[in-house]
């Protein structure tokens, strides 16, 4: 909703499958409660994966039985382990309100915004569903540039355990043809590894064909996640085989 309130000069240029909404922890319930009294309740659609719903950021959906309402509660700005260096806090303490034509709505700042489109997409493994990511962070810089606290970024980043994804994210703007004048040189400079020229390639071509598990994984091994991250996150999915995980209702 940020995205297409401040980048587009058109709200229906930016699809959105749900409206993200950041709330404080304390608010949740509260805020579910009042979405349930007025007619939207918890998805209960299957889970994507074997292993259920293993985010820890954001609730299920709640949705409205004809199901053209679609909210998505988050009480972390996004999943483990980006939230060590970006906090709900910090989002709002930083945040500021724009026009968002039928009202007002509270917005993240511009260094913010960004670091969520890098953690986004790596999280996706820099998959087809993360092509709006890479658009929004492009039209970001092309307009914005200059208001992004790029050491306050760099910080959030490395606290966030999220550095090696964002500064892989920032390359492939580059390398794709974005204008990232107002990066620094070290943030988008390549790494070294085949697994980058693949990203790119897949972005040019628009994502052929589907990535295999054996591809899936080393994309996440060697470019979206440190090594530390990436066995947490695989010793949950183990987990969630045994009992799979039914996503969170609630603040709890």
């Amino acid at each position: 909703m940020a995205a297409t309130h401040l980048l587009y000069p058109s709200a229906d240029l930016r699809t959105m499958a749900d409206a993200d909404l950041l709330v404080r922890r304390g608010d949740c319930d509260r805020l579910v409660q009042h979405y349930q009294k007025a007619g939207l309740d918890f998805h209960e659609g299957a889970a994507d994966s074997k292993w259920g719903f293993i985010a820890d950021a954001s609730l299920l959906p709640l949705t409205g039985a004809d199901g053209t309402s679609n909210v998505g509660l988050h009480i972390h700005p996004d999943a483990w382990p980006l939230h060590l260096g970006l906090s709900t806090e910090d989002v709002f303490a930083a945040a500021h309100w724009v026009d968002a034509g039928e009202g007002r709505i509270k917005v993240p700042s511009m260094t913010h915004i960004l670091l969520l489109s890098a953690s986004h997409a790596a999280r996706d493994l820099f998959g087809p569903s993360t092509a709006k990511s890479l658009i929004d962070a492009a039209r970001l810089l092309a307009q914005f540039g200059d208001q992004v606290d790029w050491t306050e970024f760099e910080a959030r980043a490395q606290k966030g355990r999220v550095a090696k994804p964002v500064r892989a994210f920032l390359a492939m703007l580059d390398r794709l043809g974005a204008d990232t004048r107002a990066v620094p040189r070290h943030l988008k400079r390549p790494p070294a590894v085949r697994e980058f020229d693949r990203a790119v390639r897949n972005y040019v071509a628009l994502f052929p064909q589907d990535p295999s598990v054996i591809g899936r994984a080393r994309r996440e091994w060697t470019l979206c996640t440190d090594p530390g991250v990436a066995v947490r996150r695989n010793l949950k999915r183990l987990t969630g085989l045994v009992l799979p995980h039914r996503g969170l209702r609630g603040s709890s």
